[in-house]
């Protein structure tokens, strides 16, 4: 499967048939010999979330990580490291724009979940990384239901920078997270290598791809984490369907 992780993520997942009948995620015909079909699974805010986080929460942050010279993620990083898995029970729903893949839906609305005397600024920001790879699990077990498998992710995009996020999305997914090398870790690598295809220069398509895209570095699943985010994860597909119908309600209302 891939992940093209920006503002918003971008989640595919090839297979050799098409979805399920009225399944939740959008079958397209892939370019790739063998592969006649990709599962297309959006989420609507990912990396969004973070710098929704940094502009309107993480003044602090923001201050002293450039008073210490640091790139503002390498700071939150360390912060949300202290934390422990599962953030101090604390959930983070990263619908700030309602939701796509599975939830098809724009009333839904991000929420924090669980805060309590005890949490901390490092609680807050590693719910942020979690609960937009709660997100992204809760994609990849639609993605599953509705036929196509993965046994591994590749991230491109700006997310890919992020080793932490890596290595939470890897213990939430129990699979090795690729993170491609800068030649050929973007999208627009993609559409020029089929854009080759189609005048000639890459006469085989997966031959071209298996040559040009790179994986640099492979990050694997943390035991422990896996088995905290296997306990959690049901209460963050509950918790949401519980308040449906409400969100969707007070959306009228406030309207």
């Amino acid at each position: 499967a891939g992940e093209s992780s920006g503002t918003t993520s971008l989640v595919f997942a090839g297979s050799d048939r098409q979805s399920v009948p009225d399944a939740p995620v959008v079958t397209r015909p892939c370019a790739i010999e063998g592969m006649p079909w990709i599962f297309d699974a959006p989420i609507q805010t990912s990396g969004a979330a973070l710098k929704w986080y940094i502009e309107k929460m993480g003044a602090e942050e923001n201050e002293k990580a450039k008073a210490e010279e640091k790139n503002i993620f390498d700071y939150l990083n360390a912060l949300a490291i202290q934390s422990e898995p599962g953030a101090g029970g604390l959930f983070f729903f990263p619908y700030l724009l309602g939701e796509r893949a599975p939830l098809w839906n724009d009333y839904a609305r991000a929420m924090f979940i669980g805060i309590g005397m005890n949490t901390s600024r490092a609680d807050m920001i590693r719910s942020v990384y979690e609960g937009t790879s709660y997100a992204l699990r809760h994609v990849m077990e639609t993605v599953k239901i509705s036929g196509a498998k993965a046994d591994s992710l590749r991230i491109c995009g700006g997310g890919a920078r992020n080793r932490l996020w890596s290595r939470i999305k890897s213990s939430m997914l129990h699979m090795p997270v690729c993170l491609l090398d800068e030649r050929s870790g973007d999208v627009p690598v993609g559409d020029a290598v089929i854009a080759g295809h189609a005048v000639g220069l890459f006469p085989d398509l997966t031959e071209a791809v298996t040559k040009i895209i790179r994986v640099k570095e492979v990050i694997e699943p943390d035991p422990e984490w896996e088995k905290v985010y296997d306990e959690l994860f049901p209460f963050y597909v509950r918790m949401y369907q519980d308040l449906d119908a409400d969100l969707k309600a007070l959306r009228e209302v406030t309207r």
